[in-house]
């Protein structure tokens, strides 16, 4: 409920009924700006940032001219 972007993502399948595109940490992330605000857990923070940096180091690796 504390989203105020038109596409959002979460880990608590609940939040599709108020807009969230579904599991943040089964999204595969491509070029772009991405704001991430996970919980405050230290578990939850490092998996959020490996999960990111290895989809991005992905999507560099695919989209190299």
């Amino acid at each position: 409920m504390n989203h105020c972007l038109d596409n959002y993502y979460s880990v608590f399948e609940i939040d599709k009924l108020f807009g969230s595109k579904g599991n943040s940490l089964k999204k595969t992330y491509l070029t772009g700006g991405y704001e991430v605000n996970p919980p405050f857990i230290e578990e939850t923070m490092q998996k959020t940032a490996s999960m990111l940096i290895h989809s991005l180091k992905k999507s560099a690796k695919e989209n190299q001219f």
